[in-house]
């Protein structure tokens, strides 16, 4: 999954000021262009700062997403996204969300 491979490419990238993991997400618009984001971090818990909330705001509606977790110790992990952001992403009429659950297993979610 190619797709998959950049969104650990950038999670690995991402603000590594985060202790507990690092996130990244890639998205597909409907017109086929890519849209890249990580998570932010926040003095407070924030749903907006996700990387599937900020990748939205870019990629609008009918989009596809592909969401990457990073440990601290480095391996990859559970991506599922949190109800707030599946609720957007239902509202934002995505077609299908892949996520990782561990180096050799995804998770797919469709709308």
């Amino acid at each position: 999954m190619k797709y998959m491979d950049l969104a650990v490419k950038i999670a690995r990238g991402s603000d590594p000021s985060n202790k507990h993991f690092l996130l990244g997400c890639v998205g597909k618009r409907s017109d086929g262009a890519l849209v890249v984001s990580t998570n932010i971090r926040t003095q407070h818990p924030m749903p907006s700062a996700h990387s599937e909330a900020r990748n939205l705001k870019k990629c609008g509606f009918g989009a596809t997403l592909w969401v990457a977790r990073i440990d601290r110790l480095g391996n990859i992990c559970l991506a599922k996204p949190c109800e707030w952001c599946q609720a957007l992403c239902k509202n934002k009429r995505v077609k299908r969300i892949h996520y990782t659950i561990s180096a050799t297993e995804y998770g797919v979610m469709d709308f």
